[in-house]
């Protein structure tokens, strides 16, 4: 509802010509009729499109067709999707709730778009008008999944926490 409203509303000012969202993912418990009721009552309907789930080289071949990937939960424990976009070097824009936003400023992989449809609207707005620096995030995004969601970095800090734990 956060991201229609905020679509809807960049859509009427006609300030990012072309927009368009592309939504993954399957149709659980008959929601999709609700997202096009939805995409419907924010007059976006035509910038909308609905796709089915995707997996293994479908699914990179969809990321890679995109220029950035947004995801606007409101409470997300490990965001799969959002490091799965920024391991193939896709910027994001995310909201507070995936708990991914305390990193953007120190390493530069997205935009934070704080928890509501404004903050979604304006972090759209900011990453079109900074679509020269997508290569930069893109990178940055890559170094990113790789320092934290490596194996090799993950290990060590199990091993690390372990060694906190069993001190204590």
């Amino acid at each position: 509802d956060l991201l229609f409203d905020a679509l809807s509303k960049i859509k009427a000012e006609g300030s990012i010509p072309n927009i368009k969202l592309s939504i993954y993912g399957p149709d659980f418990a008959g929601r999709l009729t609700t997202l096009k009721e939805f995409a419907k009552s924010f007059d976006i309907e035509d910038i909308v499109s609905f796709n089915g789930p995707v997996f293994g080289a479908e699914k990179f071949n969809a990321l890679n067709a995109n220029d950035l990937f947004i995801q606007t939960s409101r409470f997300e424990g490990m965001p799969l999707g959002i490091i799965e976009a920024m391991n193939v070097g896709m910027p994001v824009i995310i909201t507070e709730g995936t708990n991914l936003t305390a990193d953007i400023a120190e390493y530069g992989y997205g935009y934070n778009a704080g928890n509501d449809a404004e903050g979604i609207k304006n972090a759209i707005k900011e990453a079109y008008s900074d679509r020269k620096k997508w290569k930069e995030k893109s990178k940055n995004a890559i170094a990113y999944t790789e320092k934290k969601f490596a194996w090799g970095s993950i290990a060590k800090s199990c091993v690390e926490n372990y060694k906190r734990i069993l001190n204590k």
